[in-house]
């Protein structure tokens, strides 16, 4: 029974990765569109039906593991308290960027929080992957222990990872010169991503387990591979299979 639990707490964190991971990802875009307003503005509309819809999955994977693991769960809360305070700080600011931004019709009112936006996003991403990369390892010592090499990698790979997903779902959703400007830096960032996600594999030390229970290295294979297809999509311009966590295209968004 363990396992079916540690299947449904890894099946409701690659949730949040596919359906918060591309919000956060186009969120970190708009750092992109600085002198764009119509662009920006294109993104936070291409954004708003589904960034309330991705964190749920977040929430979720947090109350189950609390309640099926709840050893688990106290002792990486305990161990990266600061990181989740990181996380959360983010997090509220990036959705106060999404419902703040159209409060006023000022330009500069509208940039501010573009930029707080796209800033919370990335943080928040960063966040997510320091979580990640440490716990997969043993606590170590001293304050800021958490800031070790690996963890680290796993933020600067989670970042990008997600920027990569934010291109691919711009290009899907988006037209015209946003479209072609996320295909393009999608194009540019894949191998980047794809190298990150390597060498975090290669370097991936597992604590001692049971025979029985799976590899945790078994899963991260899927993100190599994912990219590996995304990559020549882009190249390709073909954007539904460079989005491969959508099931079926949207609407545009004009």
């Amino acid at each position: 029974m363990e396992i079916v639990w540690l299947l449904v707490v890894g099946l409701l964190l690659s949730g949040w990765y596919a359906l918060d991971g591309f919000a956060l990802g186009a969120g970190m875009f708009l750092a992109v569109l600085r002198g764009d307003a119509r662009g920006r503005r294109r993104v936070v509309a291409a954004i708003g039906p589904f960034f309330l819809a991705g964190e749920v999955w977040l929430i979720a994977f947090a109350g189950v593991l609390a309640v099926t693991f709840p050893g688990a769960e106290a002792a990486l809360f305990t161990a990266l308290y600061p990181v989740i305070v990181v996380m959360v700080a983010a997090w509220f600011v990036r959705d106060l960027g999404m419902w703040f931004r159209a409060r006023r019709p000022e330009p500069g009112w509208q940039r501010r929080w573009e930029t707080a936006q796209a800033v919370a996003s990335a943080v928040f991403a960063a966040a997510a992957g320091l979580f990640l990369g440490n716990a997969v390892q043993e606590p170590g010592g001293g304050v800021l222990w958490w800031l070790n090499p690996y963890a680290l990698l796993a933020a600067l790979a989670t970042v990008a990872l997600f920027g990569l997903h934010g291109t691919a779902f711009l290009a899907l959703r988006a037209t015209g010169e946003l479209r072609e400007r996320a295909r393009q830096a999608g194009g540019r960032l894949a191998p980047v991503v794809l190298v990150l996600l390597v060498v975090l594999l290669a370097r991936l030390r597992s604590p001692p387990r049971p025979a029985s229970r799976p590899s945790p290295s078994l899963p991260v294979l899927a993100g190599p591979a994912a990219v590996a297809v995304a990559w020549p999509a882009f190249r390709k311009g073909a954007t539904v299979w460079a989005f491969a966590g959508r099931r079926s295209p949207q609407p545009a968004c004009r």
